[in-house]
C-alpha cells in the first residue's frame, strides 16, 4: 500500500468539446465533414493526454489494482 496516503495530484480536466465556428453557406460538403473531423481529433487529443495524465499519475503513487496485488 505503498503512496496511498500521499497527497493527491491535481490533474487537468478535460477542455469542453471544440465546436467549429459557423461557416457561410455553402460550403462543400468534404470541407464541412474535414471542420467536424479535425474538431473531434482534437477532442480525441486532448482526452487521449488527459488519460496519460492519470495514469502516469496513478503509476507514480504506486498504487496498483486491487488484483495484482495478491
Amino acid at each position: 500500500m505503498l503512496g496511498l496516503s500521499a497527497a493527491p495530484l491535481p490533474l487537468p480536466l478535460p477542455l469542453p468539446l471544440p465546436l467549429p465556428l459557423p461557416l457561410p453557406l455553402p460550403l462543400p460538403l468534404p470541407l464541412a465533414l474535414g471542420t467536424w473531423h479535425l474538431a473531434l481529433g482534437t477532442w480525441h487529443l486532448a482526452l487521449g493526454t488527459w488519460h496519460l495524465a492519470l495514469g502516469t499519475r496513478h503509476s507514480a503513487l504506486g498504487t496498483r489494482p486491487l488484483a495484482s496485488s495478491l
